[in-house]
């Protein structure tokens, strides 16, 4: 989808429905945007850790509850970030021409530039419990690749 095409029903109706879900709107670039809540007990155990790059310290419980082992499921590759994948680690191997060292993570840290919808417009906010994040499902680019 491009960032101006209508988000299908099914999809707007299935994000509603989270429990986490505070609200929709449109900022004047014409985006979709979908505010969420995020769980006190998983800025720490969760978030920071994937702020910071550390995919696979983040916690086990919030991985498992988002990222199924199930090779169908759409946010298989991602688990396997989770738990360094041999596989990851092969290619990006193979695409930088370098050799990993055992234990490394096998994605790169978030840049909050990418990540977060006009994170240079606004100062940058504490995560507190109070904190929001804006999720651009609008763009393809917060899927992982197939490998």
């Amino acid at each position: 989808m491009e960032y101006n095409d209508l988000i299908p029903q099914n999809v707007r109706e299935h994000l509603k429905a989270n429990p986490n879900f505070k609200e929709e709107y449109s900022p004047q670039n014409g985006r979709n945007m979908f505010v969420f809540t995020i769980p006190t007990e998983y800025v720490e155990s969760y978030v920071l850790k994937v702020i910071d790059g550390k995919y696979s310290e983040a916690s086990k419980e919030v991985v498992n509850k988002y990222f199924p082992d199930n090779l169908s499921h759409p946010r298989y590759g991602n688990r396997l970030v989770f738990t360094k994948s041999e596989k990851w680690k092969e290619k990006w191997e193979r695409e930088l021409g370098v050799v990993l060292p055992d234990g490394a993570e096998v994605y790169s840290k978030p840049f909050p530039r990418n990540e977060v919808y006009g994170y240079y417009l606004e100062p940058v906010k504490e995560v507190t419990e109070q904190t929001t994040f804006d999720l651009d499902l609008s763009s393809e680019d917060y899927k992982l690749e197939s490998i």
